[in-house]
């Protein structure tokens, strides 16, 4: 059932109790006496019962009259609460937001962005969930993350994707095997070699399959292990090698590894915002993608190939 009784209505009644007065109430809310019957009086209309008895002296509230101040008054201050939280929102006094991420991205530029963000904006609450690139992307259809940020090669059509940088890829691996005695090696170099590969469900392990398939080169022979952290160490201790995204470098131990450029010309991945296109993004999350946005540009960690 549909009930045209405006905030504008409940502001009168209250008003008009408050003063027990229809000229006291006028001059509290700026309107003319007229104006202020006339909203008790559809307020009546539509409620089907009399809301004040009046007299010569004052205006006094009906039950009814009573039951309705009260509920205009738990209703009008939970409105005032949520207009002034919206507004602190809207200014960015205060918020939450949440982040999907894969595992390295997480690691590395996820977290500087959102250390800097915290410190400027210390009331809003971000959230970093990391996880492979296809389940990122899912948390955005279902609601669980506001944006990802993700190296993702494709996506379905209810996503959008803005390529904000690109990050190399290189070469990891003990600081005594051959791939890595040289800046550059290339990728025909390694096909004789044993690999560890991150798992198929990364987008590292897509863009690397992609980089052999470009150049007509079988992959090598691999070990296959979850994260990147890991697959360093294995090459570390298995005499294999690895491929890295170079910002993970700045999280290792560089004792005794070795990293080399893929040539003749270098692997990137793209470093992608995601959103999803049916939902639209409160201020916080918008303004955290912006210090994404800009700090890939000011740092110029992920240079444009």
């Amino acid at each position: 059932m549909s009930i045209n009784l405006g905030i504008t209505d409940l502001e009168a009644v209250l008003a008009v109790r408050r003063h027990a007065s229809f000229r006291a109430a006028a001059q509290e809310l700026f309107i003319t006496q007229p104006s202020v019957s006339s909203r008790i009086q559809h307020a009546e209309a539509v409620l089907g019962v009399v809301l004040f008895q009046r007299t010569t002296r004052k205006v006094v509230p009906t039950e009814q009259g009573e039951r309705l101040c009260d509920y205009a008054e738990r209703v009008l201050y939970d409105l005032k609460v949520l207009a002034a939280t919206f507004k602190d929102e809207s200014q960015l006094r205060t918020g939450k937001v949440i982040v999907g991420a894969t595992p390295t991205l997480a690691a590395t530029l996820a977290a500087e962005v959102i250390g800097e963000f915290g410190r400027k904006f210390t009331n809003i609450e971000v959230t970093l969930i990391d996880d492979f690139f296809g389940r990122s992307l899912d948390r955005l259809l279902t609601g669980e993350a506001d944006f990802a940020i993700t190296p993702s090669l494709g996506i379905g059509p209810r996503l959008a994707l803005e390529e904000i940088g690109q990050e190399e890829v290189v070469i990891v691996a003990g600081s005594g095997h051959r791939l890595v005695q040289h800046e550059r090696c290339e990728l025909r170099d390694t096909v004789s070699e044993a690999m560890v590969l991150v798992s198929s469900q990364t987008a590292l392990s897509e863009l690397i399959g992609r980089a052999y398939a470009s150049q007509a080169l079988l992959m090598p022979p691999a070990v296959v292990t979850q994260h990147s952290m890991s697959a360093v160490s294995l090459a570390k201790h298995t005499g294999r090698f690895t491929f890295l995204p170079k910002g993970v470098l700045q999280l290792l131990d560089p004792n005794g590894l070795g990293v080399s450029h893929i040539a003749p010309q270098a692997l990137y991945r793209p470093v992608c915002l995601a959103t999803a296109r049916e939902r639209a993004l409160q201020p916080a999350a918008k303004a955290l993608m912006e210090h994404f946005r800009n700090h890939v540009k000011v740092a110029n960690r992920l240079p444009n190939r």
